[in-house]
């Protein structure tokens, strides 16, 4: 039976509204599960309900459970017997085989792929673990795998077979521990090329299910947008964006730039993407603007690697590193993350101006927000992702 009054431990927990911010199952909780498990307990769970402040699913819930296991608690684990159908040494082997033949390879390993190989060697089982037990290897099953061996599945990027050689990786590590023993950290530079939109359209956007398409109104070309260069260095500082008109001469510098950019660098090219005459262009103003030799981090990038630059780089004493190709998602800091905080804050300010009803994002205002998101970036954000 249970009684509610002054001296009755459920009273604390009243104000409570989730059972689970109890770490471990208190006596005034165990009072609960006590009364629910109590067939002379005269009271219906909407009166608990009531005077416990615990919701009448939560404890209709509850009921069920106790019914069917008197020890049961919601704060224990409890795994069905399809979570241990399988001996330590044999959930092992599938990890090992998991990591050593598909993640190790860059093979693609999915969840229907855990599912087979479960269900194999459940079938390659002695009877003693078989008998009278049925197994699927259920979706949740393969999430319960996944968490205790540390697997996740992430959105892949695709190499070409062969481009990424473990000699050469070698060889860029070897590399990069020289360059850091010969320069300061401020001399240690890394450079990319990224295409800003002026139409910042979010990834994913309510829609009413069913719906096939979602279309967002603009009054601005989506297509219309401008390539531009960073750089930063390993001591976490950032220098001018560098952005690239489209066009054969300087008039399309001011026409699509303009005085938007006052503390950055504007250039143009024909495609209006970076080319050996831009890059070249670029190298001398940045060593202009350090006044000292430095390295510089790059991707194999067609007008990064032409005889004219590499040249041209001895000449300034800017001593040229090349990130393997393919692997600059793992070797780049830009890549890896500082042009994804940089992106997603320039959505953010897009979106600021969308929701105050603005009649057209105009140019100024793209430019404004490309300064500010690259601004935005501290110090200490970009020399914890070099320091990865």
């Amino acid at each position: 039976m249970i009684n509610i009054n002054e001296e009755n431990p459920l009273q604390p927990i009243i104000l409570r509204r989730r059972y689970s911010c109890f770490k471990n199952p208190s006596y005034k909780i165990e009072s609960v599960f006590l009364a629910l498990a109590d067939e002379n307990n005269n009271k219906s769970i909407a009166q608990i309900a009531r005077e416990t402040n615990i919701c009448v699913t939560t404890l209709y819930s509850w009921d069920k459970n106790l019914k069917k296991d008197p020890t049961w608690r919601p704060l224990k684990k409890h795994y069905s017997e399809s979570h241990k159908v399988f001996p330590l040494e044999s959930e092992l082997n599938i990890a090992d085989y998991i990591n050593t033949n598909y993640i190790e390879q860059g093979r693609s390993f999915l969840n229907e792929d855990l599912k087979k190989l479960a269900l194999d060697t459940w079938h390659s089982l002695p009877g003693e673990y078989t008998n009278n037990k049925k197994f699927s290897a259920s979706i949740h099953w393969i999430c319960d795998f996944k968490k205790r061996f540390k697997f996740s599945s992430k959105k892949p990027s695709s190499c070409k077979e062969g481009a990424i050689s473990k000699e050469e990786i070698q060889t860029f590590k070897e590399r990069v521990g020289i360059i850091f023993e010969k320069f300061d950290e401020k001399n240690i530079l890394n450079a990319d090329e990224t295409f800003w939109r002026f139409v910042r359209t979010p990834a994913r956007v309510f829609s009413k299910r069913g719906n096939e398409t979602v279309r967002i109104k603009n009054k601005t070309d989506p297509k219309k947008g401008i390539s531009l260069l960073a750089t930063i260095d390993a001591e976490g500082n950032k220098y001018p964006l560098l952005f690239i008109a489209q066009g054969k001469t300087h008039t399309c510098e001011k026409k699509q730039v303009g005085n938007y950019v006052c503390d950055s660098w504007v250039s143009h090219s024909i495609s209006g993407w970076m080319n050996e005459e831009v890059w070249m262009e670029y190298l001398t103003k940045l060593r202009k603007h350090k006044n000292c030799s430095f390295a510089l981090f790059v991707d194999q990038y067609g007008s990064h690697t032409t005889d004219k630059v590499i040249e041209l780089a001895a000449t300034l004493e800017i001593e040229m590193v090349f990130i393997p190709k393919g692997c600059t998602d793992q070797y780049q800091p830009l890549d890896i993350l500082i042009f994804g905080i940089f992106k997603s804050r320039g959505n953010r300010l897009y979106h600021i101006r969308e929701d105050n009803h603005d009649p057209a994002i105009q140019k100024k205002q793209s430019f404004e927000d490309i300064i500010s998101s690259w601004d935005s970036i501290t110090k200490e954000v970009i020399v914890c992702i070099v320091c990865k």
